[in-house]
């Protein structure tokens, strides 16, 4: 294997193929010449999310629109974990956090819920998409989840796909289980020591769909909780005897998935 001459990486929208010219968009080309200081001759990693990873040689830096040819692919694009995520929207920053990481544990579909104790009423969701793309960048990913529109909690449940389990992470829809029935400690995993969910992994396993869903800081109504309660999808898992925060919920829940059943 080669070494990358790479010096940045950035994601695409158009089509990857050997001697393909093409012009990068204003703030891409901004940010290769006046933030890298990028000149004629030197090398980026590009990715499209449906053509694999390539490296291209910039051939123009000229005014404000760099140019460049794609030379040769560095990696073949390969299927992303079938895996969503739906969460009910933080401040800002704390947004911004759980679609970041969302990213870099390699989920699909991002999808912001509305529950009825949710506090932020609006989010950007053009915002969230370069939050997600920026991450997909940095984390070395071959594509950018889907980050769709910010709907009623009650609305998903109504059309919710019959072939994908949905694990509801929330300590009070669990309150019968001990802890070791919980999710961190439910199943060693092969002797290796590490914990994942016996109830995560037969789903997974049988289905080949997942979602996770972390409710607002205050947690769910009571009507939220009998609805999901007797959801037929659903799968109530706890995180730990703890109080996590959100964000952190968000982290957790997604990285015992990948280290049950996933593999990125």
């Amino acid at each position: 294997m080669s070494i990358s001459l790479a010096k940045a990486r950035l994601y695409v929208e158009h089509s990857l193929e050997s001697g393909r010219t093409f012009r990068f968009e204003e703030e891409q080309s901004h940010y290769l010449m006046r933030v890298m200081r990028l000149h004629v001759g030197d090398h980026v990693s590009l990715f499209n999310g449906r053509d694999g990873e390539w490296e291209a040689e910039l051939t123009s830096t000229r005014q404000k629109a760099a140019e460049a040819i794609c030379t040769v692919q560095t990696r073949q694009q390969t299927n992303a974990p079938d895996l969503w995520l739906l969460f009910a929207p933080l401040k800002k920053s704390r947004t911004d956090f759980a679609v970041e990481k969302a990213t870099e544990l390699g989920v699909s579909v991002i999808l912001p819920v509305r529950t009825e104790l949710t506090n932020t009423r609006r989010v950007s969701v053009q915002r969230l998409r370069l939050v997600a793309r920026e991450a997909a960048e940095q984390c070395l990913g071959l594509a950018v989840p889907e980050i769709r529109e910010f709907t009623n909690l009650s609305s998903v449940l109504d059309s919710w796909p019959s072939d994908r389990p949905l694990v509801v992470c929330d300590e009070m829809l669990r309150k019968d289980a001990t802890v070791s029935e919980s999710l961190l400690l439910d199943r060693i995993d092969n002797g290796t020591g590490i914990a994942v969910s016996s109830d995560i992994a037969d789903n997974w396993d049988a289905r080949g769909k997942l979602a996770v869903l972390v409710g607002p800081e205050g947690g769910f109504s009571p009507n939220e909780r009998e609805r999901l309660q007797g959801f037929a999808h659903s799968i109530p898992v706890g995180l730990g005897s703890r109080l996590l925060r959100a964000e952190t919920a968000v982290t957790a829940a997604l990285s015992i998935v990948n280290i049950g059943k996933f593999r990125l």
